[in-house]
């Protein structure tokens, strides 16, 4: 199932640690029509748009406008992403949430947070 336009905006957002003004001037659009795609307004993202946003983050032009296609450039990827994604799904449960808690503490620390 493909994320809805705000859902993918948001991640964005949280992922980059930006806010709508920044998500605008990257994009190239007015910070109303970022608050139009975080209210699921009609209209969606143009190509321009979406393809302004890829420019300035790791996000695919057409995973941003459509939610379709891959979500990350493959190039902003670090080689040993896919094992990582292959190990996480092999676990059950009880292991992904170990993980995703490991990489969590080890992101705090490069962030300054731990």
């Amino acid at each position: 199932m493909h994320k809805s336009l705000p859902e993918r905006i948001r991640q964005v957002m949280a992922e980059l640690d930006i806010n709508q003004v920044e998500v605008a001037r990257r994009a190239r659009v007015t910070r109303g029509r970022v608050n139009q795609w975080l209210n699921g307004k009609p209209g969606g993202m143009s190509a321009d748009a979406a393809f302004n946003l890829a420019d300035s983050t790791p996000y695919e032009a057409r995973w941003l406008a459509t939610g379709t296609g891959p979500e990350r450039k493959i190039d902003t990827m670090n080689h040993r992403t896919p094992d990582l994604i292959r190990y996480f799904n092999q676990c059950d449960e009880r292991g992904k949430e170990h993980l995703l808690f490991v990489a969590e503490r080890e992101a705090s620390y490069h962030r300054g947070g731990g």
